[in-house]
Formats: C-alpha cells, sequence, structure tokens
C-alpha cells in the first residue's frame, strides 16, 4: 500500500481517483489546489503525487517546483485537460519538471492506476 496525494481542483477527479486507487490498494489524500497539497507535504510524507497543472491559488507547474525543491525524491504524476480554454499543453513542461508519468483529461481509470504501479515499480 503506497500512502497517494492527489493535487486537484475538481472534487469529482478526486473522488474517482480516490475510488480506483483505494480499491487498488492505496491510501488517498486530496488538496483542493497547490498551496493546499504542499502544506500537506510538509506534514507527512506521501510516496506518489498526482498534480493537476492548471489550477486556482498556484498551478501545478509551480507545486511541481516547489515540490522538487523541498520534497527532492518524492515521485510526481502530472494531470491535465489542456488548460483553462482546452489549448494549452504542458505535459511536456511536467516531464522536463520531472514528472514520472503524464496523464492528459479525461483518462480512463485503469490508466491511472496502471501509471501508479509503474511509477511505483509494481507495474509489469
Amino acid at each position: 500500500m503506497a500512502k497517494l496525494l492527489i493535487i486537484e481542483d475538481e472534487p469529482p477527479i478526486i473522488e474517482l481517483l480516490r475510488h480506483g486507487l483505494e480499491r487498488a490498494g492505496h491510501e488517498v489524500t486530496g488538496a483542493a489546489n497547490g498551496i493546499l497539497g504542499l502544506q500537506l507535504l510538509r506534514k507527512q510524507s506521501f510516496d506518489l503525487i498526482f498534480c493537476d497543472l492548471f489550477m486556482p491559488e498556484m498551478d501545478g507547474i509551480e507545486t511541481m517546483r516547489r515540490i522538487r525543491s523541498e520534497f527532492p525524491g518524492t515521485k510526481v504524476i502530472a494531470v491535465s485537460g489542456g488548460g483553462f480554454d482546452g489549448k494549452m499543453n504542458l505535459l511536456n513542461i511536467a516531464k522536463a519538471l520531472g514528472a514520472v508519468a503524464v496523464l492528459a483529461k479525461p483518462f480512463a481509470l485503469s490508466a491511472a492506476v496502471a501509471a501508479v504501479e509503474k511509477a511505483l515499480g509494481e507495474g509489469k
């Protein structure tokens, strides 16, 4: 069982991921934006983080930069629906910042579970 943090401003996506990842045996915590996600990281450790790239308060790119700075060994899976207008793709930037995987919204729950297993070294 791994401890996962989902930093995502859309509650239905947090709940979808929570449902699927808990069924896969993981412990899941959600945070509505990067600021809240970093606060949680400062209080407890997580094995893996899902980070949306477009969020209010603090976007995912800045959140990932701070995670890399403060928690350099933490694995991040970047998630994006293409920006506020759906036309901007920052997934390549997320890869350059060290994301172990990227998922474009909408994605299948099975793809998220597979990305977690691969990132944690549990996949085939």
